[in-house]
């Protein structure tokens, strides 16, 4: 794992057999440009040179193997996806190093491939293969978080493939007892070309993908919500078959409209719209599981589904695991109900189909907003999670069980993670030194629990010092500006208290209190000029306060 750590980014610690992605990533790189030194990813520098005349030989045999740049992209986006970073945190910013890499070799792809009208002797191979990659270029974009998050390549690829997508209304109805029709999304598709119908042993293999799905009636005897909506126009409830690269495209629209919208009921409402045309078909493995992923999370914040949507994420975690559970009680059903490996990876590169360990953090987490904190702990666990582990614990009132957990983990290892955890569970400071003395000082949130520590215990220089020691190493955090300079105001330090408020308002502009104490300083140095605009702004962001 630390041959894959990237930018100071760690891969996610359970992934299981990495060295395979690391032997990958070596050859591909390599052969993809071979004049290029080895990269150790771990490393900032370049491990070795290619300026032998052995090394020229090989590289103009490398040139000959078209295909070497578009696999080594693809292990470029598989390692980004390996990284372990929080959703909330990443910005776009994380592993530039590879982001670089991923950009420089998607673009000799596209030179090659979508550039190049000539790149094969058939033209809609051509076309095919140019769209393939404009696709994985954009969902590239949309996993490193970059701007626009691939939205031009996508239409790029839609453009290249030649399917005719219309987004319109049609009315008919979404639950069992309705009688008067509404206005309902439709997303009509038609390909370039027909897609030939279906014989006897791909209807028997499509009957078998759509038991992935749970339905409504499963879940409970008196659901009001119908599979799919019905519309009043038949014509509306027929398709024309599409390719599953067509229907990777669809899916990848249905990001799209995710990525450029507030995620509201508009949003959601024609994001379901995609995701019905999807569903409508179940020629792949992946795709047809993205797609009732993708419901699932939608459903989530719905009342009426929500309970479907739950057991959703829930049967498609475990449908990769060899284990019994809830969705996956026999045996039987886990042989049976699940396909093999190369058929899951056949598409895979084409979707935004989670790692399994994503997929558990993310129902955790619902289960944990949704109250049931000992089953989000035991699913923490299993991706090890411990800070969330023992979060979920405390929630629950079993703080014994949060600290058996977290000594338990310090016996096999001591961590500055650990130890924080623990002093979070005791109060105790000695557990946050500890953490800061195994960190070297680098550990934010136990420089920021001592000072909260010390703050409560009213001794407000040395809270002041740990504070200030926290926002070294990680700046942007008002909440913990505004609280430094209260404590500079109470300590009378004034110039640490303007500073501390300053910051503040430059991160957080809407903050009316602290504009309100920045004026207040003002006025206690006499400076009735500067303190005049702040309290303007203090009364523009906070009208309704009397002071």
């Amino acid at each position: 794992l630390s041959e894959l750590a990237v930018d100071g980014e760690w891969p996610f610690q359970v992934c299981a057999a990495p060295y395979f992605l690391l032997l990958a990533r070596s050859i591909l790189s390599t052969l993809a440009e071979p004049t290029s030194p080895f990269r150790c990813w771990s490393s900032a520098k370049p491990t070795g040179t290619n300026g032998s005349s052995g090394a020229s030989m090989f590289a103009a045999g490398a040139s000959h193997l078209s295909s070497t740049s578009h696999w080594s992209a693809r292990a470029i986006v598989a390692h980004r996806r390996l990284i372990s970073t929080r959703r909330d945190d990443d910005d776009g910013e994380a592993c530039p190093t590879l982001w670089n890499e991923a950009e420089r070799t998607f673009s000799r792809c596209i030179n090659h491939f979508c550039e190049n009208v000539n790149a094969f002797n058939d033209s809609e191979r051509n076309a095919f293969v140019a769209s393939a990659i404009m696709l994985e270029w954009g969902l590239a974009q949309h996993h490193f978080r970059k701007s626009g998050r691939g939205k031009a390549s996508f239409n790029k690829a839609l453009e290249c493939s030649k399917l005719q997508v219309e987004v319109t209304g049609a009315e008919g109805v979404r639950t069992k007892y309705q009688t008067k029709m509404t206005a309902q999304y439709l997303v009509r598709a038609k390909p370039n070309v027909a897609v030939a119908d279906d014989n006897d042993a791909d209807a028997k293999n499509k009957a078998h993908i759509e038991k992935q799905m749970i339905k409504h009636d499963d879940v409970s005897d008196d659901a009001l919500l119908l599979e799919k909506i019905r519309f009043e126009n038949a014509d509306d409830n027929v398709h024309h078959n599409l390719s599953i690269h067509d229907q990777s495209i669809l899916l990848a629209l249905c990001l799209d409209v995710k990525n450029d919208n507030p995620m509201d009921g508009l949003t959601g409402t024609q994001m379901f719209a995609y995701l019905a045309r999807v569903l409508n078909q179940h020629d792949d493995w992946m795709v047809y599981a993205t797609g009732l992923l993708e419901r699932a999370w939608l459903e989530c914040e719905r009342t009426h589904g929500r309970e479907r949507a739950i057991l959703q994420i829930q049967a498609l975690a475990d449908q990769h695991s060899n284990r019994l559970t809830l969705t996956q009680s026999t045996f039987k059903s886990v042989e049976e109900d699940s396909a093999p490996a190369q058929d899951r990876l056949r598409h895979l590169h084409g979707i935004v189909y989670p790692p399994r360990w994503d997929m558990l953090r993310d129902l955790a987490e619902r289960y944990a907003k949704l109250g049931i904190v000992t089953s989000a702990a035991e699913l923490f666990e299993e991706i090890e999670l411990w800070d969330d582990v023992v979060e979920c614990y405390r929630i629950a009132g079993k703080s014994n069980k949060a600290e058996e957990v977290v000594r338990a983990r310090l016996a096999e290892n001591e961590t500055p993670r650990m130890y924080a955890a623990l002093g979070d569970i005791t109060g105790e400071p000695k557990y946050f030194e500890r953490s800061l003395e195994l960190s070297h000082g680098k550990y934010y949130d136990s420089h920021v629990a001592l000072g909260k520590y010390y703050f409560d215990k009213g001794d407000m220089k040395t809270a002041l010092k740990y504070f200030l020691d926290g926002l070294e190493i990680k700046p942007l955090l008002p909440a913990v500006w505004f609280r430094v300079g209260t404590i500079s105001m109470q300590l009378r330090e004034w110039d640490t208290a303007l500073k501390a408020f300053t910051e503040v308002v430059q991160q957080e502009p809407t903050e009316g209190d602290a504009w309100a104490n920045v004026a207040a300083i003002h006025i206690h140095r006499r400076n009735p000029a500067e303190a005049y605009p702040a309290l303007l702004e203090s009364l523009k962001q906070n009208r309704n306060n009397w002071r």
